[in-house]
């Protein structure tokens, strides 16, 4: 009899190590496909359809998605094709409200419709501060301890490079307002960031403050491993975040200076988190911080992180979860 299929199917993923965590039960196959920065939301969103689009299509079993959004589409074409549905696992969800009462309302109740959907049967979240968490059946819900991220290109550069501005990078709820104040008030320290165009718009450069729009994954990470430290200002602290780039500044052995939140206790022990992570709630803080951390101090914080991602971090976990599930609800 031959193997179930399973289709990996998102932004991001690795199937050669799923299909080594599933060790032969099932055939994995994958349509990945990269959507940097530099493209709009709009043009994101048509990514993500067109990925679920050939979702629908595939002759599998089950799928695993790697994307919210593909998710919610994947599962809005499988309510009008319900002959093609098939089971679907779903990471990784994080709501982050519209930002307007009427939008949110809606956004929220489309989104807790997908978690909710018959044919979804496991999420995948990131904390259970997140506002769908307790709106999922207990039975579907999985919080994630560690996340699958490891970069060849920073291990083989890791060291190599030296360090001379501060970086902030993302997409996902950053307020960069904070690093354009940070350059006005440190004008003899230099400071990157790599964002999104329409979050580019407002912090204008200056001279010592440059802002990137056009970054690849590997120049994002050149940037990562040529920083002295990592800086993550988010919009909303309530919001998860942040943890992706987290774990590339740890692993290139960079401290981390982060708004104080609730949610990253969930993945990083907060006992451990002293020795290469600093939180701030205002601007003032985070500039005090930066003004008294000597370069010796921030070598010491970014060699505890490296440590600590040596140590802790496990890239394979999330796929040894994948597979238990697969096998639980295909087999």
């Amino acid at each position: 009899m031959p193997a179930k299929k399973v289709l990996l199917v998102g932004d991001g993923g690795d199937a050669d190590a799923l299909a080594r965590e599933v060790g032969g039960r099932f055939e994995v196959v994958a349509q990945i496909r990269n959507l940097p920065f530099r493209m709009g939301g709009l043009r994101r969103h048509l990514g993500y359809l067109a990925l679920a689009w050939h979702a629908v299509w595939r002759q599998v079993d089950g799928v695993l998605v790697w994307q919210q959004f593909v998710g919610l589409y994947l599962l809005l074409f499988y309510t009008f094709m319900p002959w093609r549905a098939r089971p679907l696992l779903l990471y990784y969800v994080i709501y982050k409200p519209a930002g307007n009462p009427l939008l949110d309302g809606i956004k929220f109740r489309a989104m807790r419709a997908m978690t909710n959907a018959r044919h979804c049967a496991v999420v995948y979240f990131m904390s259970q501060e997140d506002r769908l968490y307790a709106a999922t059946p207990v039975g579907k819900r999985r919080l994630i301890a560690d996340h699958p991220f490891h970069s060849p290109h920073i291990e083989a550069l890791i060291g190599t490079s030296g360090a001379d501005y501060f970086f902030s990078g993302g997409a996902s709820n950053r307020d960069y307002s904070v690093i354009r104040a940070l350059a006005e008030q440190m004008p003899e320290a230099r400071f990157m960031v790599a964002c999104l165009s329409s979050q580019a718009e407002g912090i204008a450069p200056l001279t010592n403050l440059e802002v990137r729009t056009d970054v690849s994954p590997q120049a994002f990470e050149d940037m990562v491993l040529h920083s002295k430290a990592v800086i993550l200002p988010l919009a909303n602290p309530g919001v998860v975040s942040g943890q992706l780039v987290c774990l590339a500044a740890m692993q290139a052995g960079k401290p981390i200076y982060m708004t104080r939140n609730n949610f990253i206790a969930e993945w990083i022990s907060p006992d451990r988190t002293g020795h290469f992570l600093a939180f701030f709630d205002r601007v003032e803080d985070l500039l005090e911080q930066l003004r008294s951390h000597t370069e010796p101090f921030l070598t010491t914080r970014g060699n505890a992180a490296r440590e600590f991602y040596l140590t802790h971090h496990d890239p394979r976990a999330v796929f040894r979860v994948f597979a238990d599930d697969l096998h639980r609800i295909l087999a």
